[in-house]
């Protein structure tokens, strides 16, 4: 149970304080609460996420996070879990909240159990990592791949993330139910990434995680499509000072941030990532196993 300090106004012979008792709030607000927070400290210190000893990690999957800019050489003397960087406990964060806050279902939670699970075998059994396949990244720091990445975290994290903040605020109960299993995911997908290079998985199993991540997350997402373009205005749970054209205007912008979500996670799994990624890191890591394997053939 919350308490709160109460007095009256100010007069010659104020009240002494009192504590009060408030109901605490419901799971909802205090998701929504929480959200906003890390919107705010995104929005507040986004430096954060570029440290230079600690850049912004997403790979070349889903968001292509890892492989655009991975992080340095950590030193000896630190953990595995320290060489994370503030983009990997932000998103962290997230997942903790989704998890506790009822919008995830229980087949979303098991698929991101079972398939860092099936990751870390293959990671230590088919696809071991070497000295010289550890810390290998298939592209490199160009401009355009570089975009591509911030497009991806835009458009996939960052706007749904406020779209489900609104949908608070809107009363749009369908909305944020649909729209959070993407968000979950993708959060997931962005610290199994980190954390796979930080424990020094080889460049395939690494590059396991943004398929894998990717194709669950397309079947969530036709989930919030068929949520949004059946859902009315008349569904949403409006304030008293909300209008129907702001209702009928929130739709609209709903329905266009899913379609550009669905577009884009499409064109990064077939486009991207199976044809190009996913070839290019089992074709690296083989050849470096080769080089290592007979170094005097170099």
């Amino acid at each position: 149970m919350l308490y709160v300090l109460n007095s009256e106004p100010w007069n010659s012979n104020p009240a002494p304080f009192t504590l009060n008792k408030i109901r605490p709030s419901t799971p909802s607000k205090v998701t929504s609460h929480f959200l906003f927070s890390l919107l705010t400290l995104q929005l507040q210190f986004p430096i954060l996420s570029k440290m230079p000893q600690k850049p912004m990690q997403m790979s070349c999957g889903a968001v292509p996070i890892g492989d655009a800019i991975e992080p340095r050489e950590p030193q000896k003397t630190r953990s595995s879990l320290g060489t994370l960087s503030f983009t990997q406990l932000y998103v962290l964060a997230l997942i903790v909240v989704f998890s506790a806050s009822g919008l995830v279902c229980l087949e979303d939670m098991a698929f991101v159990l079972l398939s860092s699970v099936y990751i870390f075998i293959v990671s230590k059994v088919a696809f071991p990592a070497t000295a010289g396949t550890s810390r290998v990244r298939a592209f490199g720091k160009s401009r355009l791949f570089t975009l591509y990445v911030g497009t991806g975290g835009v458009v996939g994290l960052f706007l749904p993330l406020a779209y489900i903040f609104g949908g608070f605020v809107e009363g749009d109960k369908k909305g944020v139910e649909a729209a959070a299993p993407h968000v979950f995911l993708l959060s997931c997908q962005v610290f199994l990434e980190g954390l796979s290079f930080a424990l020094d998985f080889s460049l395939p199993a690494r590059a396991m995680v943004p398929v894998f991540y990717n194709t669950r997350r397309i079947f969530t997402i036709l989930d919030w499509l068929r949520a949004d373009f059946w859902k009315q205005a008349e569904d949403l749970d409006l304030p008293s000072s909300s209008s129907y054209s702001s209702a009928a205007l929130w739709l609209r912008f709903g329905r266009a941030l899913v379609v550009a979500n669905l577009v884009f996670w499409s064109f990064n799994l077939f486009c991207f990532l199976i044809p190009v990624y996913l070839p290019k890191a089992f074709r690296i890591y083989h050849q470096k196993e080769t080089a290592d394997a007979n170094p005097k053939n170099e």
